[in-house]
């Protein structure tokens, strides 16, 4: 999976924020704001990935819990997902 390379991605302030106007009305519209670690996760996806590969890439960045790693790139990735951000 990675992140839909039609998708930009500005980043601010150390925040990757995607802005969503797609031109299909029943397609998600706004904008996503991600923290720091939410950041670290996009930008894995911009290349082809799994979340395997994440998590071993986010242990080597952070100091941390491993199944709450586990936990946050689950729950960045369901949210990816939903608003039609990821190509798998």
């Amino acid at each position: 999976m990675k992140l839909n390379s039609n998708l930009p991605v500005v980043e601010i302030d150390g925040e990757s924020i995607m802005v969503f106007a797609p031109e299909d009305d029943n397609s998600f519209r706004g904008m996503l704001r991600s923290n720091h670690t939410a950041n670290f996760i996009i930008e894995c996806l911009k290349e082809e990935t799994d979340e395997e590969a994440i998590l071993e890439k986010l242990k080597s960045e952070f100091e941390g819990d491993e199944d709450e790693m586990r936990e946050d790139i689950k729950t960045v990735i369901e949210n990816l997902r939903t608003v039609g951000a990821l190509e798998e």
